[in-house]
Formats: structure tokens, sequence, C-alpha cells
């Protein structure tokens, strides 16, 4: 709450606008029917997460278009996910633990976009609910408990696509879970919740079938937002491990912190001299040899905690198959509390001399870290310049930058902005649409076709421009192709 009650006072931002402020079925009760048969937002991956629609939908008629009781029910949201993380390390490896997993999850300035974003919601609940099911799970079972086992994991697959790892959660939890109350004999209770997770799993897919659908086409994914869709042969293999190590970068040492890392921020192609990738390759076989480690040594928590993490992060890597962005701080809301609990495993077995300082010194320091990070979202233009310094390779963060500056009618701020940003995405026609929009509103004519004759140029293979004279006046549009906006995966 200390940490990030400076975002009360915020606004709907990035993605905000397109998801609450842009959408007629917010503000319509008659139309809320519509979050359980449509998309959460129209982008190709078709997200479907009802029930946080339906939540932004409740607070929308109760408080009308107002950010501060959006930011703090994300607030509270994130608190309660964090004191769930500490119950959870507490159950698997004790009260040190818990202080440790739980203290960092809470501070962490990876997570400062899933809570000042509002609509980072949707980890925080899937998060919430994925961690109090396993928690219950660490009880003795009974008929209340496993509904609400069942309860938690509604929630969480109405909330975000990861609530359907929750059944292979359980799974993996369940030979600690013996290990704890091997006295309990459970066959007919256990029966009964694997029985009701597996049903609520497969009504869930043939439910989002028959309304929505799965599959998606990732030829509309756009290359600016998830740039892996131009790589090929051998970087289609290597760049997943080079997110990897971006990703325990962001964890270990979280600096530079953007909103979007699309277009040639990361690029799509791996380098031998990109030290990401070595980072990556070292990190899945520290992963591997723990794993087998642990398993010889039959530590339950501990393999739990890995074949977790591996499972979580394994659906928004961009292995087996891509996602809507290349790299996400949000996404890696829920993976990160396997590696602080155990990294808290590890941290705990120190002397209570030296744990007790350490960890006061790595809360604070990621508590005015997160703070500094979670007050720009209070300031969209703060924000947006704070990523287009740490992220200058990024297309997406500039445009929200431009588009700022277009609100406050700042035309030539938004020109200055739309020009540096054709070093981010060259071969993109976003740069161009941007300038030449700029220069038609300054009356620019001959910039602005001397812009169009460049996008024309370098954007072969893409979206093009058209241009339009009516009446001698130069007019700049976009293909008939709408760009959509960008949504979490």
């Amino acid at each position: 709450m200390l940490v990030y009650g400076c975002t009360v006072g915020g606004t709907f931002v990035y993605d905000d606008i397109f998801v609450i402020l842009s959408d007629p079925r917010m503000a319509h009760p008659s139309l809320w029917g519509r979050f359980w048969t449509q998309p959460f937002v129209a982008t190709p991956d078709k997200p479907f997460r009802p029930l946080l629609s339906m939540s932004f939908a409740v607070q929308y008629f109760l408080s009308g278009p107002r950010g501060w009781p959006f930011h703090l029910a994300n607030i509270l949201l994130h608190a309660l996910a964090s004191g769930a993380v500490a119950e959870l390390a507490r159950r698997l490896a004790g009260l040190r633990t818990a202080w440790f997993a739980g203290l960092i999850f809470a501070v962490h300035p990876a997570h400062a976009e899933a809570i000042a974003a509002i609509v980072g919601r949707s980890e925080l609940v899937c998060g919430l609910a994925i961690f109090c099911g396993l928690c219950l799970y660490l009880r003795p079972l009974s008929a209340g408990r496993i509904a609400a086992i069942a309860g938690c994991g509604v929630v969480a697959l109405l909330t975000k696509e990861q609530g359907m790892l929750f059944p292979f959660l359980i799974l993996f939890l369940t030979p600690f879970r013996r290990a704890l109350l091997r006295p309990v004999a459970e066959r007919k209770q256990t029966a009964w919740l694997a029985a009701i997770l597996c049903y609520l799993l497969a009504g869930y897919i043939l439910y989002r079938e028959m309304a929505i659908g799965f599959s998606w086409d990732r030829a509309f994914l756009e290359w600016v937002l998830n740039p892996l869709v131009r790589s090929r042969g051998i970087d289609r293999v290597l760049m997943p491990l080079v997110l990897v190590g971006r990703y325990a970068v962001l964890l270990a040492w979280p600096h530079r912190l953007s909103v979007d890392y699309g277009a040639t921020a990361i690029g799509w192609t791996a380098s031998p001299r990109d030290p990401y990738l070595y980072l990556g390759i070292f990190t899945v076989i520290a992963w591997l040899v723990a794993l087998a480690f642990v398993s010889l040594r039959r530590k339950w928590a501990a393999v739990f905690c890995l074949l977790a993490l591996g499972l979580t992060y394994g659906m928004v890597g961009n292995i087996a198959a891509l996602i809507g962005p290349i790299f996400a701080e949000r996404i890696i809301y829920l993976p990160s509390a396997f590696v602080f609990i155990l990294a808290g495993m590890v941290i705990g077995r120190l002397n209570l001399r030296l744990m007790a300082p350490l960890l006061v010194v790595l809360t604070a320091m990621g508590g005015a870290a997160a703070f500094s990070y979670a007050r720009l979202w209070n300031d969209p233009i703060a924000l947006f310049k704070q990523c287009v310094r740490d992220q200058p390779g990024s297309e997406r963060v500039y445009a929200l930058l431009y588009r700022e500056y277009i609100l406050r009618g700042d035309w030539r701020s938004a020109r200055r902005v739309a020009g540096e940003s054709i070093a981010a995405a060259r071969e993109s026609d976003g740069p161009y649409t941007m300038c030449i929009d700029a220069d038609l509103a300054l009356g620019d004519l001959d910039d602005a076709r001397a812009i169009y004759d460049r996008g024309m140029a370098n954007c072969h293979g893409f979206e093009r421009l058209f241009l339009v004279l009516e009446g001698g006046k130069l007019a700049a549009a976009a293909s008939p192709t709408t760009r959509a906006a960008p949504s979490p995966p």
C-alpha cells in the first residue's frame, strides 16, 4: 500500500483507454451479456476474460470514468496476492521463506505495470485466485474446501488464459501434499476434486471454442509488437532463450522498465555477441540441473516451484507459439512468485542476523524503485518519455507519446517524436503515417510529400501509404487494413 498508493491519483493510460473508456459495453448494463460471448478486446489473438470485463463494467457503472476507484482496487488486489504468496511460501517452506517471498513479491518493480495499469488487473486476479487455490489444497480436503478450490479455478479461468494452468499446478503440488498430510486418507475427496477441475477446464475450453474460438492467425500479428514473427530458422529457436535471459535480468535487476519492448528494442535475430543469449542458456541449464537435484532428494516443495515456474513461464515465453507481445513486465507476474519462493528457500537458510538486514535492504530498494516507476503512470507524457529513453527501439512507445501530444494539441512535439520513431521501425508504415499527419496539421505539405516518398521506399511488403489530393490539399491515410490495438496475452 505504501509503495503503490501513489497510483490512486492516476488516470487511464495505454490499454486502459481501449479496454475501458472506448468499449461501448462498459457504460450500458444491457450489453454486459456480450462480455460472455465476445472477445475481451477486438484483437487477432481473441482474449476471453468475461469476469475481468464484468469487474470493470460494475466499477464504471458505480463510479463513472474516474480513475481512482479502479487504481485503488488494483492496489488492494495486489496486497491480497502478496499475502497469498507469503502464505503459500509458509506452507511450502516455513516462515522465513514466507517473509522473503511475500515482501519481495509485494515491492518488486517489475510488477508496477500490472498494478499501475488498470488492465493489469487480469494478472492480479488470476494470480490471487491461483495462489489462494494452492494454499487451500495444502489443507485437509472437505466439501467446502473442494468447492472453494474449484471457485478459485473458475475465477482464474474467466480472468486470464493462464488460469487454464491451475489444474496442472494442483497436480504438481500433489507429491508435496502427500508428504505433508501423510496420515490423512482422502482418496475419495481427491478424486472428486480432480474430476471437478477436469470438468471445469473441459467446459471452459468447449464454451470458449463455441463462443469465440481458440485458434487465431499469427499472420495478423504485427512485427512492431512481436518481432519474432520475422524470426526464421535457428533464430526462432534461439530467440526464446534470449527472452529467458532478459526475464532473468528483469527479476534480478529491474532497470530500464518500459510498457513495450517491440520493434527493434529486442529484435528478431539472436546474435552470438548478445549476452542475453548466454544468460538464457545458463538459466535453462540451471533450471534443469536444479530440478534433477531436488527430484533425486525428494524436495517436493522445490520440485513444485520449479515445475510451476516452467509451466507458467512456458505459456508466455513465445516458446511453442507466439503471443501478442515479445516481452512484457506484466506477464511475468505469476511466474515470478515461484522464483521468489525458491529464492526464499535459499535465503531462509542464512543466519537470521544476516537474513533480516538483507531482507530489509532488498525490500527498501525494491519499494523505492517500484514507487518511482509507478508514480510515472500518473503522468502519461512523463511515463512514455521515460520509456522512449530506456527502450528507444520500440515503435509503440513513440506512438503512445505521439498520441499524448496530439491530445494536448502540441503538434510540433508530436512531429518531433514521429520523426524520431522512424529509427525504431524504419520498415513500418506507422512512423511515416504519424509524420505525415503531423505535417498536414502544421501545413508543411512539402515535408509530408518527402516523408511519403521515404515511406513508400522503406515499407516494401508492409502496409502501404496512400495520398489523396482533394482541392489541392494533401491528405494521408493508412492502408484499409485496420491496425489493431495491442492487448495482454
